[in-house]
């Protein structure tokens, strides 16, 4: 989260500085004081948008860690969730490899 939000913070204002400094129709003695506002406020969006993006991806993979737990007891999946069921039994009862190289 915290690369993601530093990634977005330095784009933006990598943008904005190169948008205050190239464009004549701006007059701004200084570019950093706008800059670093311009980082402040796209850092705490990011963070708003990368922190529901992690919380997402945490109840996905625990609720699959759970069915996986739970042995796929249930009978209430939808039909591509019950191909993917097949595949796992499908692989654990034939451990290979990878399944990527050779199929073995």
């Amino acid at each position: 989260m915290f690369t993601g939000m530093l990634a977005i913070m330095g784009v933006n204002g990598l943008l904005g500085y190169l948008f205050l400094t190239n464009f004549t129709f701006i007059e701004v003695a200084s570019p950093i004081p706008p800059v670093v506002a311009i980082c402040v406020i796209s850092g705490s969006i990011a963070y708003g948008f990368i922190s529901i993006f992690s919380f997402t991806t945490d109840a996905i993979l625990q609720s699959f860690l759970l069915d996986e737990e739970l042995r796929f007891s249930g009978k209430n999946r939808p039909e591509y969730m019950v191909e993917f069921e097949e595949e796992l039994k499908k692989r654990a009862a034939n451990p290979g490899c990878c399944d990527a190289c050779c199929g073995c």
